[in-house]
């Protein structure tokens, strides 16, 4: 039996223990999931689209404790990264880039609390959350730019009117540690506030050839204060100010395969990484009768700095038959506000609507300095470089779901954006470059201006099963090259062009109270025009953009089940048919009709089983339990790039979680990766530099197998 199938098959079989099982037992009735994926609260069975939601318990639980992570634990969600700060790409069901543009070029809109955020910071940490709502399908309605594929809502959790908290920590291998805690509660009157932090770090999973020594120490901090004013009844003000700092991740480029343990080849000290964001979230709340009327403002501003080489020793000393020393440094500031007022049915009306306005201006910079490059000198990247990116965005939305009849109902919703987007460069020689040209400029603007929307139909067909049907439009502007090259000629680089989506998705979702059972089906078809591949030649080091198109199509199941309130059972599956169907005449990447879509498996599936083991007495309390948490994943065979030069391995993922609870108290072993098994977090080919020279696959591997402790104390 081959390893996709063992995937499916284990997750299958989670999903279809019979219900005889079930009748024998306690059963549990199925929780009811609230969600905010259309801005106002609906039950997740009433939406007509895909959507996954984490619970924040849950994602802490699993050890979910960035973005990251979480989506790489959901079926249907690629995520390719250098596994540093800066640098994360995330399409779903295939849909996205084939290699990014730019640090704007993303096709999932990420949300924090209602206010967007930058992809590009997929490693946020996940501290304190209510949970993440992850929304499949284009979702330009409500979401706008960039979420042409999708988009991801994470809900911190917000103050309540009873005093909580809790503290955890960790230790692993690795030398893993963690401490976070969260704490609050009123405050007096009509004020309540939360304060949330973590501080967490580890060695890197990749050891420098030179020293011996993890190529860096990584290390993400955070605090968070929030505060909630209720002055009436109906009206509400939620301030929310975060302030997060990640540090050494460190961009990889490491020679496969990979060995044990995974080696690089860096001068000791030089590569390094780090990144600060500072976020601010106010939303104003008042009711007007029926009307919910919301002010969403938001405030960010990340810093982001990397040090490092052009070149890792070991690859180019198989390439080029020596060790190039090179040196680079880069710098982005990007801030952005965001501003959006709403109008919005109040939960539980027959007739869901909401309209609004928005507005985003961005402004960031990338900078490079402190280069020089012994192997290829009149390098264009070998120079000072300022780079200005500017963005502002207006858009007015709206969307209705009516009730045709009792048990049918009609969702449409449009919304038009107006997009501006200029480009200011100043490149300037460094002193090795010996180009006779010493310095150019280069400025340019790109308006756009479009319409998203989707039309949807829900079924309720009766003893808890729901069916859709949704048609959306996705849409993605362009843009300009992060890494410009024709500068360096005195030429302009052009921008890259805008990519669109056509989605069609039919499906289901069905909920047993008596069975404590929840599944979710969905059968999806997408077409895409123009989306985007930053084309790279490993000779001249020449960048530009092109735009293709690609098709994908698959169907995807989820489910839960709780027999018993002893015992949970998850698990899902997606079988995705992604390929290239359409290449721009005169293409110089090697891309051909008919391949494969890179980082996006025919298979993947996940399944979870968590048991619960009430114990007579442990330290006089009857209160007490064994908790165990054993979690799979499952990622099958993958186009490394577009050219498909080379395909990424399946591999199988298990983590597993032992705990003994007693009241509010929790100690616990964890295992992260317990098959050990080495995977691939993103791929790349370089092809001979000279005839009859070696070629080369370079990646970067996620961590081993590690093991360690940890507590957790509420109160």
């Amino acid at each position: 039996m081959s390893k996709e199938l063992v995937g499916a098959a284990l997750v299958l079989g989670v999903v279809g223990i019979g219900p005889g099982h079930a009748a024998a037992q306690e059963a549990r009735r199925v929780d009811e999931i609230v969600v905010t994926a259309r801005r106002v609260e609906e039950p997740l069975s009433e939406l007509p689209f895909s959507v996954t939601v984490i619970g924040g318990r849950d994602a802490q639980d699993r050890r979910t404790d960035d973005l990251e992570s979480a989506l790489r634990r959901t079926v249907g969600v690629e995520v390719s990264t250098f596994n540093d700060a800066n640098n994360t790409s995330v399409r779903m069901r295939g849909v996205g880039a084939l290699q990014k543009v730019s640090s704007d070029d993303s096709s999932v809109a990420v949300n924090v609390d209602g206010v967007p955020q930058s992809i590009a910071s997929a490693v946020m940490n996940l501290v304190d959350i209510d949970r993440i709502e992850i929304l499949k399908g284009p979702q330009g309605t409500i979401f706008g730019r960039n979420s042409e594929a999708g988009a991801i809502n994470i809900i911190t959790r917000r103050p309540g009117d009873v005093a909580s908290g809790y503290i955890r920590a960790e230790a692993g291998e690795q030398k893993q540690r963690l401490i976070e805690g969260a704490y609050g509660g009123p405050l007096g009157g009509s004020l309540a506030a939360r304060m949330a932090f973590r501080v967490s770090g580890s060695d890197h999973n990749v050891v420098n050839e030179r020293d011996g020594k993890p190529v860096t120490r990584p290390r993400d901090d955070l605090v968070r204060a929030s505060l909630l004013w209720n002055p009436v009844s109906d009206t509400s003000a939620f301030l929310s100010v975060e302030h997060q700092d990640i540090k050494a991740r460190g961009v990889l480029f490491v020679l496969r395969p990979y060995g044990d343990p995974p080696l690089a080849d860096s001068p000791p000290g030089r590569m390094d990484d780090s990144k600060s964001i500072d976020r601010a979230t106010l939303e104003v709340k008042h009711r007007l009768g029926t009307i919910d009327f919301t002010a969403l403002t938001g405030l960010s501003r990340s810093n982001y700095r990397s040090r490092g080489s052009f070149y890792d020793g070991r690859l180019h000393d198989l390439l080029v038959g020596y060790r190039p020393d090179s040196n680079r440094r880069y710098r982005s500031i990007d801030k952005q506000i965001s501003q959006e007022f709403r109008l919005a049915s109040t939960p539980g009306a027959d007739l869901v609507w909401i309209a609004g306005l928005s507005y985003v201006q961005s402004r960031r910079t990338f900078d490079t300095r402190d280069t020089f490059d012994d192997f290829y000198p009149d390098s264009p990247y070998n120079a000072d470089i300022d780079l200005l990116f500017r963005n502002r965005s207006y858009a007015v939305f709206g969307e209705a779901t009516y009730p045709l009849l009792p048990t049918l109902k009609i969702t449409a919703g449009i919304r038009h954006t107006w997009e501006r987007k200029t480009y200011d460069a100043d490149w300037r020689a460094a002193e090795t470059n010996p180009s006779p040209i010493r310095s150019a400029t280069d400025g340019q603007r790109l308006d756009d201006d479009y319409t998203t929307g989707r039309i949807a139909a829900s079924w309720e067909a009766g003893s808890g099963l729901h069916l859709y049907a949704v048609a959306a439009i996705g849409h993605k502007a362009g843009g300009f090259n992060e890494f410009p090259t024709d500068i360096a000629q005195g030429l302009q680089d052009p921008a890259y062009r805008r990519a669109k989506v056509r989605s069609l998705e039919v499906g289901y979702k069905y909920e047993n109270d008596a069975l404590g059972l929840r599944l979710s089906g969905a059968a999806f078809d997408n077409r895409s025009k123009g989306d985007h591949l930053l084309v790279f030649d490993a000779l001249t080091y020449a960048t530009h953009a092109e735009n293709f198109d690609t098709h994908t199509r698959g169907v995807e199941f989820e489910a839960a089940w709780q027999p018993t309130s002893r015992l949970n059972l998850s698990g899902g599956l997606n079988y995705t048919d992604a390929s290239i169907t359409g290449v721009p005449a005169g293409s110089v990447a090697g891309v051909v009709p008919g391949n494969d879509v890179p980082d996006s498996p025919s298979w993947s599936g996940a399944a979870s089983i968590e048991h619960r083991l009430p114990l007579a007495s442990v330290l006089g309390t009857s209160n007490a339990q064994v908790v165990t948490l054993v979690s799979y994943r499952y990622t099958g065979k993958r186009a490394a790039d577009p050219q498909n030069h080379f395909n990424l391995p399946d591999y199988h993922k298990l983590d597993a979680r032992i705990a003994l609870s007693v009241g509010r108290y929790e100690a616990y072993v964890w295992a992260d990766n317990l098959l050990d098994q080495t995977y691939d977090l993103f791929g790349y080919y370089y092809a001979p530099f000279y005839p009859g020279g070696p070629d080369a696959t370079f990646g970067a591997p996620g961590r081993g197998r590690t093991l360690g402790v940890g507590l957790r104390a509420e109160f």
